[in-house]
């Protein structure tokens, strides 16, 4: 393949990872599902033209493009679909309808679209409403979850080979390297069987990794997660986080997530960024909080947190309120987020965040550190003329850049197969010091690929 084409299917993915708002033009060799999560609709006629079912369903949860665009938000998209038929009713696996997963991810985008054109039309707004509340009951119920559900004296035993960090006020000893559960959906590049997956996790912790990170919009990972650590539940520090904007709703995911985790007990929860924070005031955001404090009263999670891509004016001020115990904020090379790039303004409250929960003594985990794979597997794509052996050193090099800053005490990366397990462990294990080498090499890269269409694409924050 040449690069131009390599180029072309580097931009695809990222598009869809959510590193851009929107494709960049039609792409005949993205399915169904993606453009509808991605709003191109062009993209869509292409696979209706080739054949696509207008309702197909997408392995393995069987999500047809209409939920797919609810849940992504992707208005126009959606129109376009039910305007080629599709079945506003028709559901995943696990029976969610566009709206479902529209709300779920606390959107409003789509729900005039969905409901005007006959969304459980034969049981009316109000009734659809009352049977998602029995719905939501019954699924808390049968999570069967009780309080004090926590270990007493909970200890996490550990390797040798990762270097630890005592994790904020919460006094938890754990290895730097920590598992980002958004490497496992195969949505978002991960090529293996679910067997494979689930055998990922468990070398993950093999090799010394005790954190492990997911959330309830990632898809098949808190299942695989679950699986791969159920019979080492307490031997592990499990967190994942909510997304909902209503604190009524706040109970019902998290016994979702304890459900497909199979677990009864978290070591935290977190406050999602987007959806979550990015979507909400702060004033909104302590609501949630307010119910993640009764769980954590009830024994049903150790510890509560936040995440942030960005918006770190409002992370800042949850943070100086004291009443969360950890953060994993957005911290990398190539400043960016879930699909920006910060201004310097940004960049300032970003680092404002980090100081003020150091100062509080909380838990500090940094995500995005090889730049969501611009400075990882990207990295040949995004530029593709620099040169091969140096590119093999980016990862390293970013890595001993966020681990100088001795208030962060995790790194949070996702990673999709066991050699990129084994290279970050053998970059941990070696000598950790930001050198000048690595200073040049990141600078040097970093200034041709803002230059790339793939940065240029993502918006200023």
């Amino acid at each position: 393949m040449k690069k131009g084409s390599l180029l072309i299917v580097v931009v695809a993915l990222l598009v869809v990872c959510g590193q851009t708002e929107k494709s960049a033009a039609a792409a005949p060799d993205i399915d169904i599902w993606k453009a509808a999560a991605s709003g191109n609709i062009e993209a869509i006629k292409q696979n209706l033209e080739a054949g696509t079912d207008v309702d197909a369903k997408k392995p393995p949860g069987g999500g047809t493009p209409l939920l797919v665009a609810a849940t992504f938000g992707q208005v126009e998209a959606a129109k376009f679909l039910i305007e080629e038929g599709a079945n506003v009713n028709g559901t995943s696996n696990d029976g969610a309808t566009a709206l479902h997963g529209e709300a779920y991810c606390s959107r409003k985008r789509c729900e005039g679209v969905i409901v005007m054109n006959g969304l459980n039309n034969e049981l009316g707004r109000r009734e659809f409403l009352r049977k998602v509340t029995q719905t939501v009951a019954a699924a808390a119920l049968s999570t069967g979850v009780a309080s004090a559900a926590v270990p007493k004296d909970k200890t996490i035993e550990l390797t040798d080979g990762v270097p630890t960090r005592i994790f904020g006020r919460t006094v938890v000893k754990l290895p730097v390297l920590a598992y980002g559960g958004a490497a496992l959906p195969v949505y978002w590049g991960n090529t293996l069987s679910r067997e494979d997956r689930v055998r990922l996790v468990r070398y993950a912790y093999d090799r010394g990794i005790r954190y492990f990170d997911t959330a309830g919009n990632y898809m098949e990972s808190q299942p695989i997660l679950g699986e791969a650590l159920k019979d080492i539940r307490d031997k592990v520090y499990l967190v994942t986080k909510v997304e909902t904007t209503v604190p009524s709703q706040v109970r019902w995911a998290v016994e979702k997530c304890l459900k497909e985790l199979q677990t009864d007990y978290l070591d935290a929860i977190l406050i999602h960024g987007t959806p979550g924070i990015q979507q909400m005031t702060v004033a909104q955001s302590m609501k949630i909080h307010a119910e993640l404090l009764k769980l954590r009263d009830q024994r049903i999670t150790r510890f509560i947190g936040l995440s942030a891509h960005s918006y770190f004016d409002k992370a800042l001020a949850l943070i100086s309120t004291g009443g969360f115990d950890q953060c994993m904020l957005a911290y990398g090379h190539i400043p960016r987020g879930h699909d920006q790039i910060f201004s310097d303004k940004m960049l300032k409250l970003r680092n404002d965040c980090v100081a003020k929960a150091h100062e509080l003594k909380m838990g500090i985990a940094a995500m995005k550190v090889i730049g969501a794979g611009l400075l990882g597997a990207w990295s040949p794509y995004i530029v593709p003329d620099f040169d091969k052996t140096r590119l093999k050193r980016l990862p390293a090099a970013a890595i001993r850049y966020v681990l100088s800053d001795e208030r962060i005490h995790l790194l949070t990366i996702g990673m999709r197969f066991q050699h990129e397990i084994d290279a970050n462990i053998k970059t941990l294990a070696g000598d950790t010091a930001y050198t000048k080498d690595d200073r040049t090499l990141l600078a040097d890269y970093s200034a041709k690929a803002f230059e790339s269409d793939a940065i240029k694409k993502m918006r200023i924050d």
